[in-house]
Formats: C-alpha cells, sequence, structure tokens
C-alpha cells in the first residue's frame, strides 16, 4: 500500500515537471538538432543556451543592482543636505 503511493507520487512529479518545460524556439532547436545530427550535438546546443542565458542574466542583475545602487545613492545624498 505505501509503495503505490509512493509510486503514484513520483508519477505526479514527473508529469509535473515535463508539463512545466516551455516548448520554445530555442528547445525546439534543440530538439531538432538533436533528432537531425545526434545528441552530442543537442547537449552542445542546449549548454550554448544555458551559458548565453546565464550571461544574460548576470547581465539584467548587474545593472539592475547599479541602478538600485544609483538610486539609493541619490536619495540619501539629497536628504542629508
Amino acid at each position: 500500500m505505501t509503495f503505490d503511493i509512493i509510486e503514484i507520487l513520483f508519477r505526479g512529479i514527473c508529469v509535473g515537471v515535463a508539463a512545466s518545460i516551455t516548448v520554445g524556439p530555442v528547445a525546439v532547436l534543440c530538439i531538432q538538432r538533436t533528432l537531425s545530427k545526434s545528441r552530442r550535438s543537442g547537449i552542445a546546443s542546449g549548454l550554448g543556451v544555458a551559458c548565453a542565458d546565464t550571461f544574460m542574466a548576470m547581465a539584467a542583475f548587474f545593472f539592475y543592482i547599479s541602478s538600485s545602487t544609483a538610486r539609493c545613492c541619490a536619495s540619501w545624498g539629497a536628504s542629508s543636505w
């Protein structure tokens, strides 16, 4: 009985994870390369996309921090005088 519940729970988690994956143009490109060339080519495409997404997230975070720091220091300097 316990194993049935755990199995159902595990299958539900797997279905949830599979349903949450978005299939956008980049994912379609990776799938297409994997099917047309090889698994290695698909993995290389996926790693390239992951690196590009990481770089864009770091750039967005850097500009967010720099703009919030500039706003914070500008308001602090104006109130102290």
